[in-house]
């Protein structure tokens, strides 16, 4: 793959604990441009506005990995686990590995390299480049939901239905038509959820609250009991609901990605639609809400 495609990186994420049985005769890997791909040239050059923003949002998570010729790399574990690197490896592990394990990007970081070459190329054509950075998606999500009832209350809209959605299961058209606030959780673990819990006390009371877990598959200690979910939808003063068919899988069975379709699309229409954000106004409440949940937009 490398020799084919020199642009890019290949990581190879070996996970024994999240992925069970199936780690050991499976491959994961994960491909990261290092250099702008053309079709983004071509986007940047001649689709965009004169002066518009190019915005590149960052995960800048870190895990340990093992750094191989020619772009590739190793990474034992990963975040999906609920666990930390430390978890996962100890001083012996270094002999097996050939190495010591050094301190990276995580797996789902844009990389740094495609950025520098971004900014250059953004540049030369006279459009700036902005990130915003976070450590972990539950920042990203609580400062996202409160950037959405922002923009539906300067609608006059009440920005009182949350929706939390999970994993795969999301539908952003849907929650845009349904005038809906969407608070994404990327893996089922109890740390995502008491930090959604923790954002939901913090924040102005939600009328309805309708959750979506995604069923990890395989329970983990580390995976929030369905429990945990059912109190987070508790948060909702008139309409509190986990989805029938999630709580039916959770957490041992699978649920298609289109479920999540399928249950936003029996949400009433919310007429007329608003206007679009602007990409400023987005990027300068979201620089707010960065000043108190770790949020940093450059």
């Amino acid at each position: 793959m490398l020799e084919a495609n020199p642009d890019v990186t290949v990581r190879q994420v070996y996970d024994p604990v999240w992925r069970g049985w199936s780690a050991a005769a499976t491959a994961y890997a994960v491909v990261r441009w290092r250099r702008l791909p053309g079709a983004y040239r071509d986007l940047i050059a001649e689709r965009l506005r004169p002066g518009a923003a190019v915005i590149v949002t960052r995960d800048v998570g870190r895990w340990l990995t093992v750094a191989g010729a020619g772009g590739y790399a190793f990474q034992l574990g990963a975040r999906a686990s609920g666990l930390s690197p430390a978890d996962y490896l100890d001083r012996r592990d270094a002999a097996v590995l050939g190495e010591q394990p050094a301190d990276s990007d995580g797996e789902r970081s844009v990389d740094r390299a495609l950025v520098e070459d971004l900014r250059r190329f953004a540049a030369a054509h006279g459009h700036p480049v902005r990130q915003v950075l976070y450590r972990h998606p539950d920042v990203l999500s609580a400062a996202v939901a409160d950037l959405y009832r922002a923009w539906l209350r300067a609608g006059d809209r009440t920005g009182n239905r949350l929706v939390v959605e999970c994993g795969r299961l999301l539908d952003p058209w849907h929650v845009v038509r349904a005038g809906l606030v969407p608070y994404w959780c990327e893996y089922p673990l109890r740390s995502t959820v008491a930090a959604l819990s923790w954002w939901l006390a913090g924040s102005e009371p939600y009328t309805a609250v309708d959750v979506l877990p995604e069923p990890p598959g395989v329970p983990l200690p580390t995976t929030a009991p369905l429990v945990e979910w059912e109190a987070v939808a508790g948060f909702g003063t008139r309409h509190a609901l986990v989805d029938t068919r999630c709580a039916r899988a959770y957490p041992s069975g699978a649920v298609p990605a289109h479920h999540a379709t399928q249950v936003l699309r029996a949400q009433p229409y919310d007429l007329p639609y608003l206007p679009f954000l602007d990409a400023d106004a987005a990027l300068a409440e979201l620089t707010a809400r960065g000043q108190s949940d770790g949020l940093l937009v450059l």
